[in-house]
């Protein structure tokens, strides 16, 4: 439910793995779109994938490195293009944010739950309501780790018949075997030879064609 420029820049020290409110990730304000800072909790499934991430990282202070030291998809044209062409449907990380917010709403979670989760701007704080703003931000916190679990058991369950852990791995220890499949497709798409070969065998064809009709 986070946006995705603040999931792409998320960093290890941001992760509290125990605490008196179980897990959870902070997304400092100046992170976060609406420069509030967001206490996210964590289920078993998200404390799973971040795990897994980060056996992945090894000394880097990101969760999800790229090759040059940064944080890796800061921008995520590319892989949701990449998912788009998989799924054979125009997919974004918003869109992403946009139904799970409707699912939850189906399954009964509370409007103002949803907002929390997704991090919609609380009413302006004043020097009498920052105090109380504060204090929302934690008696939320419990409603919104429910909230995330019934969305994540109604996944693991109904949608994806019971397999979103073999999913989780898939999305990290996967990887290298999505790769090779890129490179392989790459090979044998429009930068290959033989592909550009075929292309002008079937391009002087039709004009040898064209001219004897």
């Amino acid at each position: 439910m986070t946006r995705k420029t603040e999931t792409c820049l998320l960093e290890k020290d941001e992760i509290v793995w125990q605490s008196e409110h179980g897990p959870y990730l902070i997304i400092p304000a100046w992170k976060a779109k609406n420069h509030q800072t967001l206490y996210q909790p964590l289920t078993p499934y998200s404390e799973l994938l971040l795990r897994l991430a980060l056996a992945r990282s090894h000394g880097s202070k990101w969760v999800v490195p790229g090759k040059t030291g940064g944080p890796r998809f800061q921008r995520t044209g590319v892989p949701a293009s990449r998912v788009s062409r998989r799924i054979g449907v125009t997919v974004s990380p918003h869109d992403l944010r946009h139904t799970v917010a409707t699912i939850m709403g189906e399954l009964g979670i509370e409007p103002h739950v949803i907002d929390a989760l997704q991090n919609h701007k609380l009413p302006q704080s004043t020097a009498v309501t920052g105090t109380y703003n504060d204090a929302l931000v934690w008696a939320y916190f419990n409603q919104k780790r429910e909230a995330l679990l019934l969305w994540h058991e109604h996944l693991d369950k109904k949608i994806l018949g019971s397999t979103l852990i073999e999913h989780v791995h898939q999305a990290v220890d996967g990887q290298k075997q999505f790769e090779a499949a890129m490179k392989l497709n790459m090979k044998l798409g429009p930068h290959a030879e033989s592909y550009r070969l075929a292309v002008g065998q079937r391009t002087v064809a039709r004009s040898r064609a064209k001219r004897s009709a």
